[in-house]
Parts: C-alpha cells; sequence; structure tokens
C-alpha cells in the first residue's frame, strides 16, 4: 500500500476525455522515497499516464525522473506584468468586444491551429484529434464561465484573435489562459493589441499582476509576451510517465 497518498491525484476529467486512466504528481519534486510510493500509486489506481510538472532547478528530481520512466514533453515559461498605473479600464469598442456563444464555431477555428507546441500534441500517445477537441472543448467551456471573461477582435466581420481572461481575487492577480490569432490575421500587430485589451479589462477587476503561462518551444508567442511588458517569472518542465502494464495504446 502507498504510505501517502496524497502524493498524486488522479485526474477524473482528463481520463473521461482521453479514454485513459490519467494521474498527477501532486509536488514538484522527487526523492527516491517518495517515486517508488508514486509508482505504486499508479499501479493500484491502473494509471495509463502520469503528469508531473517539475522544479528544473532540482538536479536530484530530474534525475530521479528520468531514471524511473518519466519522459520531457513540454517546458512550461510563466510570464507576469505588474499593470499598477497601467491607466483606465478597458471598454468595449469597435473592435474589441466581449465575446458571445455565437462566437463559438470562429473561436474552435481560431484554436485548431494555435496549440500545436503544447505537451499533449509532443506526448506522442493522444491522437491529434483529440487534441484539438481537447482546446475547442476548453474554449467552450471558458464561454460558458470557466473563465470570467473571452475578448475578442473582430475584422470586417471575422474574429481575428482572441484571450480569455480569469481572476484570482485572493491574490489580486489576472490570468490569461487561452490566446490565439487567427491565421489570416497574423502577422498584423493584433495579437499585441488584443494582449492590451485584456490588461485593461483586469484593471477594471481590481486586478495589480496578471500571468500568462506559454510552451518553451513557443518563441513566437514569448516575444510577444515580453514585447508587450511580461518578465519571465518562472520555468519548469512537463513530464508524461505511462506505465506499461496499465497502458491502454490508442
Amino acid at each position: 500500500m502507498v504510505e501517502n497518498p496524497e502524493l498524486c491525484s488522479l485526474l477524473e476529467w482528463d481520463s473521461t476525455f482521453f479514454g485513459v486512466v490519467i494521474g498527477r504528481v501532486n509536488s514538484n519534486r522527487l526523492a527516491v522515497k517518495t517515486t517508488a510510493q508514486i509508482l505504486d500509486w499508479c499501479r493500484e489506481k491502473k494509471i495509463n499516464c502520469l503528469y508531473f510538472l517539475a522544479d528544473i532547478n532540482h538536479l536530484e528530481t530530474l534525475r530521479l525522473a528520468e531514471k524511473n520512466g518519466f519522459y520531457l514533453t513540454d517546458i512550461r515559461m510563466t510570464y507576469e506584468q505588474s499593470i499598477q498605473g497601467l491607466g483606465k479600464p478597458y471598454e468595449p469598442g469597435t473592435n474589441y468586444r466581449l465575446a458571445t456563444l455565437e462566437d463559438l464555431p470562429a473561436l474552435r477555428g481560431i484554436v485548431d491551429s494555435s496549440y500545436r507546441d503544447s505537451r499533449f500534441y509532443y506526448d506522442g500517445h493522444f491522437p491529434k484529434e483529440d487534441c484539438d477537441l481537447f482546446y475547442e472543448t476548453w474554449i467552450e467551456n471558458s464561454l460558458s464561465g470557466y473563465a470570467q471573461a473571452v475578448l475578442v477582435v473582430e475584422e470586417s466581420g471575422q474574429l481575428g484573435g482572441f484571450v480569455t481572461c480569469h481572476i484570482k481575487k485572493s491574490e489580486s492577480k489576472g490570468q490569461i489562459g487561452l490566446f490565439g490569432v487567427s491565421q489570416r490575421a497574423r502577422g498584423r500587430g493584433i495579437g499585441q493589441a488584443l494582449l492590451f485589451e485584456s490588461l485593461h479589462w483586469f484593471v477594471g477587476q481590481g486586478m495589480t499582476f496578471v500571468e500568462v503561462i506559454t510552451q518553451g518551444r513557443n518563441i513566437p508567442a514569448q516575444r510577444l509576451y515580453q514585447k508587450c511588458g511580461f518578465i519571465l517569472k518562472d520555468i519548469k518542465v512537463w513530464y508524461h510517465r505511462w506505465l506499461k502494464e496499465n497502458e491502454n495504446p490508442i
């Protein structure tokens, strides 16, 4: 039996969505004893895939992950910006507005070409169609209340991009969830303008900081966030571990 069941959590939503049993390591660090307990927990719970977000500065953790069958799927870059003194709150305008459920088909179209750098696509076990649907479901849930707001930019009656906005009132911090620009609208400064619109929306919600997370391999996104005043705050690495004895190949 596992001595410390709080080492891991069963991810029911992910498991139902992808059709395999998925868990997550709750800590960002590993030790020899806890690694053995984690793998025992996976066998007891018949886990197929285990997510692990690792502290990149803890050498023992990285060595143990590699030694025990975890493999790198992503580098998570966290950027942050202070928005104190940014100026007036966001006001809906001609080109920028709050999204509605009527925008969902267009948003799905943007989503399908925006997240190919994510760990789900790079894992190798999840079908591309499921990964596409994962982000389509994410934007649909965001419109249905998961996000506090979804801002969109519109040009000639077509959506050029969107950003989902979340607030953490206890920390006075806003968080950008999903951000995407349509392929036809890229390279024209629309993404930068849309990000600034979201910052003003967060100002109106009383936030003092805004955080955004992107992939280490997504250099264009990192350059954009830096251009908009975000500063790199933290780096962690995502590992996945597929347990062969429990694996249900897709």
